[in-house]
């Protein structure tokens, strides 16, 4: 969530928020691992960028804007519905 290898600038200042409540919701004993994890995904944007705009310069211009969408919709929604708001008490939940 917040190690990438570019960008930044206002665009990251709306991502505050998420990344706090992000690390709320990962267990003090296990942040470390999370962190590892997270370094490690931050590099893959590297030969992901590197991969999109050959594809881009290959003419594959519709499938690089789309490829993100789709592994969002595919892959991070999935994820994020099933992880528990740690800010709802069990006694809250409906």
């Amino acid at each position: 969530m917040g190690a990438n290898a570019g960008g930044g600038g206002i665009s990251q200042v709306s991502n505050t928020p998420f990344v706090a409540m992000f690390w709320g919701s990962v267990p003090k004993e296990k942040r470390g691992r999370g962190f590892g994890i997270e370094g490690v995904m931050g590099l893959s944007t590297i030969p992901a960028s590197i991969i999109g705009g050959l594809m881009w310069e290959s003419g594959f211009m519709v499938e690089v804007l789309l490829l993100p969408v789709l592994l969002e919709v595919f892959i991070a929604l999935p994820i994020l519905v099933t992880i528990p708001d740690p800010y709802i008490k069990p006694t809250d939940q409906r």
